[in-house]
């Protein structure tokens, strides 16, 4: 505080440690206790990171030294400034004009032009901004005259080629400014799509389908930080054919930039879609945030419903927390449950295929009453007998999740909407507006019912059925499966858990990975899986280390498992590439499918029985689904599983039908929501009630078998034509039929939704855990 006080103070103590040496040892231990609590002052503060030295010069105030300055050079600003260049320029043409002058002055002039220095300036100006100008000369001027004028010609030509090319290039430089600042897509009531990956292409055509199911018109927008004809030739190669009436426009810019948002109209946009961008989870998550974070930034904010990609279980919650109207989806669980399904259930699984989809087959509608012309029904057998284009699965209460499979007599309110299985939404507004009358519908019921046969009466109740009858009718046995999974990607801890749902007690699952750096199969936990140890309840699992693409790997697994029911191929989704991924996934799906035909009999021979496991090859990238169209001779032997069409699937419904989205996930998780499952026609028939339904026909009427079907509280969605156990369950023989027309036979399997768990007798849980199965 006192500098000169404290100077003068030391000096005295200097001068008396001499003379009083009581006195200088007080001096001295005070300035110890000075320095002491100096340095224990310094040592708390370096307690805190970040804090600045106190020794460090930005704690003294030091005066700025004006005397360095940074100025242009000339070259610098004549080359390096517009305004320097502009007078470049001009002082160039003044330079040449004087030149021309002096030169025509020198030449002495000629008749039209004289050599005054008027004149001369007047014709050099005249040649240097017009090239034409020479022309007038005559031919019998002097050469030298002919001379200056072509040379000022020439030069003025070139100086006006590149002052014309400079202002020309100011002002697209000024449009373009003003396109970027300014440019915006007008639009209202479109479908925003945000960011590119493999998914893009299939969730541009799952929209397209399911606004044409709905009779909508589709306007999508898609923005990403790509350049736009890359993307217009991606779109041009997959959509071959036309788009069905809908409108596809790109914009490059930034999703998680409020300015491109705004550009894009965000704000009026119907729905907005978030695909997470190509490389590691963390990143991609991140991404989602971003642009999530700057949707809740724009000054007006989005009323649409957003949905955004999610990597994880545990990061979708991250999503809905930034905005109420965002919600983070994770359809990779409900995919792997499909292949799960596909693999052990091939027939359930090709129906979930089918219902998560808007592209082909008929689909899972949530209506009201009035939207599905009955406005006045009271009961949900009511509302079925109205609808004659759909089949009624499910109701679902307002502000409530729904409810599958409900009896008839379940009273309905007008705020009640019904889930309908349909192959479209505008199928079932023309079929409803032209049913015919109730008396019409009723005389063709009692003249038409079954062939060569009368009304049948419905008498045995569901608790009649013994064990041995539920045994006899369900399609096939309840045996032990084996199953063969080539790779192992990062997901196949996940895989693992859901096949111990789905597999019978005692049965085996084989893995051939490759090695890893311990002995042990490529990211395999050691913890989780070890190598040695069953950890599942129903099935024990083998793993068998070597190359997913190697001859003898394949056939030594093949060989191992001769009475294996099916073979998945797993792309390994570890790979930045899906396309090389998905390239390495074919290569030895090909290898396998060449053993399975003896083509290696070296190596594997076929059973001589003529059995066959179903050989499943997943896919991602939509390069390879027009590679191997329907068809290909590849796909008659070889399911591809398109697990990325699946996600957007689950996508478009989650954004255009979030009751369908959620009922699906419930009925692929083994909860008391309901069961999907297959089961033989005989199931629900007597015999005297086959004999009475059918005749001497063996068919019975697809809507009697419906009635009957839902007297016993479950719901008829479809048939299949029965097949020999371990035989592949086409997409295509899958007949979902929500019009309930033709006949059914009796060695037919039905596909049907089933009661709660808790609602069903003993008989019916015994039949489900078996039919289920298949």
């Amino acid at each position: 505080r006192h500098p000169r006080r404290m100077d003068g103070v030391a000096s005295a103590e200097t001068s008396t440690c001499a003379h009083s040496p009581s006195r200088g040892r007080y001096i001295v231990s005070r300035s110890m206790r000075r320095s002491r609590s100096i340095a224990a002052l310094e040592q708390s503060q370096a307690l805190h990171f970040g804090l600045l030295d106190v020794h460090s010069k930005l704690h003294v105030k030091v005066g700025f030294d004006n005397t360095i300055r940074v100025r242009w050079t000339f070259g610098g600003w004549l080359l390096g400034t517009k305004r320097g260049q502009v007078l470049g320029l001009i002082g160039i043409a003044l330079l040449l004009l004087f030149f021309g002058t002096c030169a025509w002055v020198l030449a002495g002039g000629n008749s039209q032009y004289g050599s005054e220095w008027y004149a001369a300036f007047w014709f050099s100006w005249c040649v240097f901004s017009d090239p034409g100008t020479q022309m007038g000369l005559s031919a019998g001027e002097r050469a030298l005259v002919k001379v200056i004028a072509v040379t000022l010609s020439v030069i003025g030509f070139l100086y006006n080629l590149v002052t014309m090319s400079f202002m020309v290039e100011m002002v697209r430089v000024r449009l373009e400014r003003w396109r970027r600042e300014r440019y915006r897509f007008v639009a209202n009531d479109h479908t925003l799509l945000l960011g590119w990956n493999t998914k893009s292409l299939y969730i541009i055509e799952e929209l397209i389908h399911s606004a044409a199911n709905r009779g909508l018109h589709m306007s999508v927008v898609v923005m990403a930080d790509r350049d736009i004809n890359v993307l217009q030739q991606e779109i041009d190669r997959h959509f071959r054919s036309s788009l069905k009436g809908a409108s596809v426009r790109l914009f490059q810019g930034s999703p998680s930039e409020c300015a491109d948002l705004q550009r894009v109209c965000a704000v009026s946009a119907r729905e907005i879609i978030i695909l997470g961008q190509q490389g590691p989870a963390l990143q991609a998550h991140l991404a989602t945030v971003r642009s999530i974070v700057a949707l809740a930034a724009l000054p007006e904010q989005p009323k649409g419903p957003i949905i955004a990609e999610a990597n994880s279980p545990e990061t979708h919650t991250t999503i809905s927390a930034v905005l109420d109207n965002a919600a983070g989806i994770y359809a990779k669980d409900a995919v792997r449950r499909v292949l799960c399904l596909t693999a052990a259930r091939p027939a359930i699984g090709s129906v979930f295929q089918s219902l998560m989809s808007w592209i082909k087959g008929s689909e899972i509608y949530c209506e009201s009453l009035e939207a599905l012309g009955v406005p006045t029904a009271r009961s949900i057998g009511e509302a079925q007998r109205g609808i004659t284009a759909g089949i009624v699965i499910g109701v679902r209460p307002r502000d409530e999740f729904a409810v599958m499979s409900p009896p008839d007599d379940r009273a309905l309110t007008p705020t009640d909407r019904l889930l309908v299985l349909a192959e479209s939404a505008t199928e079932i507004e023309a079929l409803q507006s032209t049913r015919p009358s109730r008396m019409l519908r009723m005389l063709d019921r009692r003249l038409c019912m079954t062939r060569g046969s009368t009304t049948p009466t419905w008498s045995r109740a569901c608790s009649s059925f013994t064990a041995d009858e539920v045994k006899h009718c369900v399609f096939g046995a309840c045996e032990p499966q084996t199953l063969i999974l080539v790779g192992w990607p990062l997901c196949m801890d996940n895989i693992l858990m859901l096949l111990d749902e789905y597999l019978v007690p005692n049965s085996t699952v084989i893995v051939l990975a490759e090695m890893g750096p311990q002995g042990r199969p490529r990211r395999v936990s050691p913890i989780a899986f070890p190598v040695g140890a069953n950890k599942f309840e129903n099935y024990e699992l083998l793993i068998k280390t070597g190359s997913t693409r190697n001859v003898d790997a394949l056939a030594d697994v093949l060989v191992h498992a001769p009475d294996a029911c099916a073979v998945v191929v797993l792309t390994d989704d570890s790979q930045a590439d899906e396309t090389l991924a998905d390239s390495v996934c074919l290569a030895a799906t090909i290898t396998i499918d060449a053993l399975l035909k003896g083509k290696y009999p070296s190596h594997f021979k076929p059973r001589e029985d003529g059995h066959r496991p179903r050989l499943i090859c997943d896919v991602q990238s939509p390069v390879v689904e027009r590679a191997l169209p329907d068809s290909h001779k590849l796909r008659e032997t070889v399911m591809f599983f398109p697990s990325s069409a699946l996600e957007t699937g689950l996508f478009t419904m989650a954004s255009a039908e979030t009751p369908v989205y959620n009922s699906l996930l419930f009925l692929l998780q083994n909860n008391a929501f309901g069961d999907l499952g297959v089961a033989l026609v005989r199931v629900y028939f007597s015999a005297e009630e086959l004999a009475e339904a059918a005749g001497q026909t063996e068919e019975i009427r697809y809507d009697v078998c419906f009635e009957k079907v839902r007297s016993r509280g479950d719901v008829l969605l479809g048939k299949l034509p029965r097949r020999e156990s371990g035989e592949n369950v086409p997409d295509h023989e899958i007949e979902l039929n929500p019009r309930r027309e033709g006949f059914v036979g009796v060695d037919d399997h039905l596909i049907v939704i089933s009661r709660a768990a808790e609602e069903r007798c003993e008989e019916c849980a015994a039949l489900w855990l078996c039919s289920a199965l298949r």
